[in-house]
């Protein structure tokens, strides 16, 4: 896996396997495209305007302030105290 991150243009690769034979680019959404080789496998990541992203301490953080909570889970599911 190799990541790269282009300054001006404010974009993040990370490329999963070293050659690829990109056959297709795959637009998720405004910020995200992925990107296929001839098997369909997925290569690489491009994500747009990482400056707009948010930071993933943030991310973890509120994830370990939900669990630290007690984050309701189903009935039924593993670690659920119903």
């Amino acid at each position: 896996m190799k990541i790269t991150y282009d300054s001006k243009a404010k974009a993040l690769y990370i490329q999963l396997k070293n050659k690829p034979n990109h056959i297709k680019t795959l637009e998720l959404s405004d910020s995200v495209n992925i990107d296929l080789d001839k098997d369909l496998d997925v290569y690489g990541v491009e994500i747009l305007n990482v400056e707009k992203m948010p930071k993933i301490k943030n991310i973890t953080g509120g994830i370990k302030n939900e669990l630290r909570a007690g984050y309701p889970r189903p009935k039924g599911q593993m670690g659920s105290k119903n």
